[in-house]
């Protein structure tokens, strides 16, 4: 997979040891998630410039206020722990691979976080629902084409409401899928889809779901702590209350820092 990124970028002939070469100088990429100031390759870091001038050129041409830009990412929820014996993984993956749920997070430039969606795995709440919480389902309990339809007819267009707008999504193939790509057509919304590898720099929400993931696994952590009998996991029902608590609870308390990363990651001072 590096040796076909690297030749995209311009290097015809991969060897071994490039390949090497390139992990041993760019490691803190390859193991956590980078703070937005780690340097990229200088190929990568050209895509990142053109990208926050795409950004910015498209705000300025349609005249989009904070309310019409819209990040988004999912991310995976694992609510059972970690096989202890297993070895860590040297390099980072994104762990939908083994995930019990996901969940999409989203917010607009202003800060606000907008209603998050559940996709739970085989089986929904029954509970009452929150507006800020929806609720989706699928076997592998991952977001596939339909549920990110789901997501633009609940979220995003009931943002927008027919103004048209900006939405940031990274390449992942659902985010670029022909028909999502003709309902944004339909609707008057850019798709802005962040180059490969470029996430960490560009991507305004992505510690936000990274804060809510940590927030959600910690009380179903303390939730089996608790436990007199063998491990549970939690219904449906318990994991949609936690995520209504901890939607609220960011909502309240990250606007500021939301706000922060759009300007940090798209409109650095002197871009």
């Amino acid at each position: 997979a590096l040796a076909v990124q690297a030749a995209a970028l311009g290097h015809s002939s991969v060897s071994r040891g490039w390949t090497f070469r390139f992990c041993k100088k760019h490691y803190r990429l390859l193991m956590a998630l980078p703070e937005p100031t780690t340097p990229l390759p200088s190929a990568m870091e050209v895509q990142v410039l053109k990208y926050r001038e795409h950004i910015q050129n498209t705000i300025k041409n349609f005249n989009y206020t904070d309310l019409n830009i819209i990040a988004m990412d999912e991310i995976p929820l694992h609510f059972l722990p970690k096989d202890q014996a297993k070895k860590p993984l040297l390099v980072r993956r994104p762990g939908f691979e083994s995930c019990q749920a996901s969940l999409v997070v989203s917010c607009t430039s202003d800060g606000t976080l907008l209603p998050s969606m559940f996709v739970f795995k085989g089986a929904v709440p029954t509970c009452k629902t929150d507006p800020q919480v929806i609720s989706a389902v699928s076997e592998t309990g991952t977001i596939s084409e339909d549920i990110m339809l789901l997501w633009l007819t609940k979220v995003c267009f009931k943002q927008l409401q027919g103004v048209g707008g900006v939405l940031i999504t990274d390449c992942f193939k659902i985010h670029t899928a022909q028909q999502i790509q003709q309902a944004l057509k339909g609707s008057k919304i850019q798709q802005a889809v962040i180059p490969e590898g470029c996430a960490f720099k560009l991507l305004p929400i992505i510690r936000i779901c990274l804060l809510f993931k940590s927030m959600l696994e910690e009380m179903c952590k303390v939730s089996l702590a608790s436990q007199i009998t063998g491990l549970k996991t939690p219904s449906p029902d318990q994991l949609y209350h936690w995520c209504v608590r901890v939607h609220k609870h960011l909502a309240k308390h990250q606007k500021e820092n939301i706000q922060a990363a759009f300007k940090e990651m798209l409109f650095p001072l002197g871009s």
